[in-house]
């Protein structure tokens, strides 16, 4: 299961997302994809960083949104990975594959990736 800008946390206009959902019942791998810098108010970063303590998770950064509140959440924002789109998911492959795939999307270091 491969879950891209999620909302992890109760939000009050959306309402739960998958802030209660149980992953350790799950019996497939599964694969957090987020961007650290998306300023969407409904998908923070935080709470999927808090996952990936026991989720497997590919973190994209880019650079610093200018966009803030709903148009943070618009086309051409890092909200949808934007710039990095092609790294990201060649390391998403990568990890379906059980290949060695990169944690962080960025400019790489060879502690970045895992097997």
């Amino acid at each position: 299961m491969i879950l891209i800008s999620k909302f992890y946390k109760r939000h009050p206009l959306r309402g739960i997302g998958l802030s209660e959902f149980d992953f350790g019942a799950l019996k497939v791998r599964v694969l957090i994809v987020q961007y650290a810098k998306d300023m969407c108010p409904v998908t923070p970063f935080g709470p999927a960083q808090k996952l990936s303590e026991r989720l497997h998770t590919i973190v994209v950064y880019g650079p610093d949104e200018l966009k803030s509140g709903p148009q943070a959440c618009n086309p051409g924002t890092n909200h949808w990975l934007v710039g990095k789109e092609k790294d990201t998911m060649e390391q998403v492959f990568n990890w379906i594959h059980g290949r060695t795939w990169a944690r962080i999307v960025q400019r790489p270091k060879m502690s970045d990736f895992c097997t």
